[in-house]
């Protein structure tokens, strides 16, 4: 029912005040889902290192601004989504379901690799 119900949204709405990482958007992306996050969450920064903002996962832009142009950041895009005719749409679904794969297990995990290697290097070096 779960990924029913993520399959029929058109846009998934994560616009997070803070989040350690933020899988939602990330569930969403790998379902094919357009979604919006924000620079609080640890993907939305991790997104905005690795790619130009070509969308698919929208980074709403919260750190250290002014709530009202966070509001309107965040409407602005809302209202540009609901703009975009099927083309548009499917191109979006697209792009998420690509920027997903930035964020695979079988890439990341060489980050724990290096991570692992470099705490056992500490630990010997004494």
């Amino acid at each position: 029912a779960y990924y029913d119900a993520m399959n029929a949204c058109h846009l998934g709405l994560f616009p997070s005040y803070y989040e350690p990482w933020g899988y939602t958007p990330l569930e969403c992306a790998a379902l094919a889902v357009p979604s919006l996050t924000s620079d609080l969450g640890g993907f939305g920064r991790f997104l905005l290192q690795k790619t130009t903002g070509t969308s698919g996962i929208f980074v709403l832009k919260r750190y250290q601004r002014p709530r009202e142009d966070v509001i309107n950041e965040f409407t602005d895009t809302l209202y540009k989504f609901s703009k975009f005719n099927a083309k548009e749409r499917v191109q979006q679904k697209i792009l998420a379901k690509d920027l997903a794969n930035l964020a695979d297990w079988k890439t990341l995990i060489n980050n724990y690799f290096d991570a692992h290697d470099l705490a056992i290097k500490k630990a010997y070096k004494k």
